[in-house]
């Protein structure tokens, strides 16, 4: 079960915490993020999704979310 979590997410995060929510316990593709956040086929800057996963990461410690993201190397990400 997900808790509402009492803050605001700015440029991208709630797209990625609602891939990551739907794919849990399943690691979430670094492939399946990017097409969510930029389109298929997009080019964004090698580090853009990185970025965006350590500000959630900021977010959710902060309401103490009870919840940990996970970096699977050389596959995604894994919300627990």
């Amino acid at each position: 079960h997900w808790l509402l979590l009492p803050t605001r997410f700015a440029g991208g995060e709630l797209e990625v915490l609602d891939v990551l929510m739907r794919e849990s316990p399943r690691v979430a593709s670094r492939a399946r993020l990017l097409d969510t956040l930029y389109g298929p086929g997009a080019a964004p800057a090698s580090n853009a999704l990185d970025a965006q996963v350590s500000r959630l990461r900021r977010r959710l410690h902060a309401v103490n979310a009870g919840v940990r993201l996970l970096t699977i190397r050389g596959e995604g990400y894994q919300l627990l």
